[in-house]
């Protein structure tokens, strides 16, 4: 099947926990902590195995079945 369980791009997320898809650059993203003090740091776009896109590449040895 062409989903993210099966694309080249998606790596375990951190902790184990769901996937993170690696097609692109992650994106920036800003917060505000303790209501004063902005920080940024990277995200990469969360996924799940059912998830698919356009950019879907299979990743060499999957086999669905």
């Amino acid at each position: 099947m062409d989903n993210c369980a099966a694309c080249a791009f998606a790596e375990p997320g951190r902790n184990g926990r769901g996937r993170e898809c690696r097609r692109h650059a992650p994106t920036a993203v800003a917060a505000i902590i303790d209501g004063q003090r902005m920080t940024s740091r990277k995200v990469w776009p969360k996924v799940e195995d059912d998830d698919w896109c356009g950019d879907f590449e299979a990743r060499r040895g999957f086999s669905d079945g």
